[in-house]
């Protein structure tokens, strides 16, 4: 099966665009820990501290499917494991931790 020029460009600006967000939530989620490090419990630390390696994780293996060769199921298999890894972990949290809160819950008063 033959791939067009366009599938290859709209392929790589998804990839730099995931990539991008990746990093920006990387970054988010660091100032996040580095503000709140001393107010959070270790559950919220963890959770954060594990998110950050997801992106990171992300922000590495997206250009890396780039430069690959293009095979459709190996980078179906590739996309699948970065989505299970930050869907995984999401799922294992909550899992873990059901009393586990956003802090917003606890600003609001219940009247």
């Amino acid at each position: 099966m033959e791939f067009g020029r366009a599938f290859f460009k709209v392929r790589t600006g998804v990839f730099l665009v995931t990539t991008f967000v990746s990093v920006v939530f990387a970054v988010l989620l660091s100032v996040e820990a580095f503000l709140t490090d001393d107010t959070a419990d270790p559950s919220q630390r963890n959770f954060v501290g594990v998110f950050i390696f997801a992106d990171a994780l992300t922000a590495i293996l997206m250009p890396a499917l780039l430069i690959a060769q293009f095979r459709p199921w190996l980078d179906a298999a590739r996309l699948l494991l970065l989505l299970l890894t930050h869907f995984g972990m999401a799922i294992l949290f909550t899992v873990w931790n059901p009393s586990f809160r956003c802090p917003a819950d606890s600003e609001r008063r219940y009247t």
